[in-house]
């Protein structure tokens, strides 16, 4: 079986979250990978979805949203969640915001307007990063599969 990967999508710019999940999804289907995304409109909504324990895999993280920006998104993500395992991959159209993103230490920074060779390339690096890194464990509870990171597991009952 296939690795489910989830993919968050999010932007204000409700044409870049479309365009870009079809670019992900056709890449998925040419890749025969099992890929799932969820689309967001803003920081807060985003945020809120992953303190409830929706892991992602990989985010599309808009830097220029209205109130909770993506850096302060990515911020949060890794400092008060203690979250280094998502992929962050952040989208603008100004590549000023460029330096101000190490402390977050994402994956890639794309400028708008994003093309499907760019976001291809980010997803084949994803790729080949978690292939390097699984240390994963999924299991089936009812028609859902689950994943933990191994490190979250101290016993088995």
């Amino acid at each position: 079986m296939a690795e489910l990967k989830r993919i968050a999508i999010c932007d204000d710019e409700i044409g870049t979250c479309s365009d870009l999940e079809k670019i992900v999804l056709d890449f998925a289907d040419r890749r025969a990978l099992q890929i799932e995304t969820e689309v967001f409109y803003s920081g807060e909504a985003f945020y809120r979805s992953i303190q409830e324990q929706c892991l992602y895999d990989l985010c599309f993280l808009d830097i220029q949203l209205l109130e909770l920006d993506g850096v302060q998104v990515g911020k949060q993500i890794r400092e008060q969640l203690g979250n280094d395992k998502i992929s962050i991959v952040y989208i603008s159209s100004k590549e000023t915001y460029a330096m101000s993103l190490f402390q977050v230490r994402p994956l890639d920074f794309l400028i708008k307007p994003l093309t499907k060779e760019k976001v291809a390339a980010v997803l084949e690096q994803f790729i080949r990063l978690s292939e390097a890194n699984k240390n994963e464990f999924y299991y089936h509870a009812g028609k859902s599969v689950c994943r933990l990171y191994l490190d979250e597991i101290h016993y088995f009952a």
